[in-house]
């Protein structure tokens, strides 16, 4: 399998997610400030964090994913389902290139 193409594209990614994660992570060292004494702007407040906290957390798992692609492409083992062993569809790797299984082994 020629796997130039999805290197390209997981290199983006990675850059794209990256810059992304670099942001939500500087917004959390920098958010701290004087608690509001409005209970409505704290409770706010709180669910921003937790939107904060959630985005970091995905982009974190997805950029782990995607580092993880990276190596499976160095590795020769791209494109290989981790569940069963059998090749993953073409059309979910241009979808999701970071995926490690097939759609038969996802479902279950």
């Amino acid at each position: 399998m020629d796997t130039s193409n999805y290197e390209t594209a997981l290199r983006a990614l990675q850059k794209q997610f990256r810059e992304r994660f670099d942001r939500v992570e500087k917004h959390i060292r920098h958010r701290d400030g004087p608690v509001s004494a409005d209970f409505a702007e704290q409770a706010t407040g709180r669910q921003n964090d937790d939107v904060i906290f959630a985005l970091d957390e995905n982009l974190n798992l997805e950029l782990r994913a995607i580092d993880a692609a990276l190596k499976r492409i160095e590795n020769d083992e791209f494109g290989i389902c981790t569940a069963c062993g059998d090749e993953i569809e073409l059309a979910r790797l241009d979808a999701i290139p970071w995926t490690t299984t097939c759609v038969g082994c996802k479902e279950l």
